[in-house]
């Protein structure tokens, strides 16, 4: 049995894992990029084709997302693709799938807060 230190410990470095990786899914032109690359691996000009976003901004959110492991990069011709790497996805899953799967959040039907279904349930 590990020790309430322990298992401090162990929540403290499973966030600071984690941190980054959600920071990066957060930003709305980082996931649609990803979003893209899961369709199909691309090149930068492939990727502000499918986001319409300027060269220079893809590149920039490209480069968090190769910082976090969300994807890799290989050389083709002279081109970079871009390719999806799943792994670094695998942990905030099962932790966003263990969030979910708790109360009072996934009593919560979709767009309502576990504040609002809480106050609902005392004031009736």
């Amino acid at each position: 049995m590990t020790s309430s230190v322990d298992s401090a410990t162990d929540v403290v470095a499973a966030a600071g894992r984690l941190a980054p990786v959600l920071a990066a899914l957060s930003d709305p032109n980082r996931l649609a990029i990803l979003l893209a690359i899961t369709q199909q691996p691309r090149s930068v000009k492939g990727l502000t084709d499918a986001v319409r976003l300027p060269q220079t901004l893809v590149s920039h959110h490209l480069k968090t997302l190769r910082d976090t492991g969300l994807v890799t990069v290989a050389a083709h011709g002279r081109s970079n693709i871009y390719t999806l790497c799943c792994a670094p996805l695998a942990e905030p899953a099962r932790l966003l799938a263990t969030l979910a799967a708790g109360d009072p959040l996934a009593a919560c039907p979709p767009g309502r807060s576990a504040t609002q279904s809480e106050s609902d349930s005392t004031s009736g």
